[in-house]
């Protein structure tokens, strides 16, 4: 069911592309989907490109994508081995209790809506639950200055 969901799904986002979201599916393995995702205008990211790979599981559309960038993104939402940290992302709530059963992932979901979710956070990351401390708190104290250290790293 995977490559059959995935394949409809992306047939469907090519007839109505995100405007800063090119999706390349991985030739030698339909499981993977590797992206190009450019920082949203007004962020700390506006205009940095980032690259990453989207890992589907072998029962999706049950089990939620896997979201991963290749390079260091410094946000508060990514962890530093680029693993995005969001809710949809998550098919049962984590032992802390601190994402409602509404918040996680259903098979009506796909990977448009995901990446759609992914720009948000890049628009208003969830300094709620961070998954990189760092970016949390340089974010909520000095976004001219993440905004720099940003660059430094993507873009040398």
């Amino acid at each position: 069911m995977s490559c059959k969901a995935l394949h409809k799904q992306l047939e469907k986002y090519f007839e109505d592309p995100l405007e800063d979201l090119i999706l390349e599916p991985n030739e030698t393995d339909g499981l993977k989907v590797h992206f190009t995702l450019v920082g949203p205008n007004s962020t700390p990211w506006s205009g940095v490109i980032m690259n990453g790979l989207v890992k589907i599981p072998q029962d999706y559309p049950y089990s939620p994508p896997s979201i991963v960038f290749d390079q260091n993104v410094f946000h508060p939402n990514i962890y530093t081995d680029g693993k995005v940290c969001l809710s949809i992302l998550l098919n049962k709530s984590d032992e802390t209790g601190y994402f409602q059963e509404s918040e996680l992932w259903k098979p009506t979901l796909d990977l448009k809506i995901v990446f759609l979710c992914i720009i948000n956070l890049f628009i208003e990351p969830n300094l709620e639950s961070p998954a990189n401390l760092d970016a949390c708190v340089m974010y909520r104290n000095d976004k001219r200055e993440l905004a720099k250290l940003i660059r430094s790293n993507l873009n040398p």
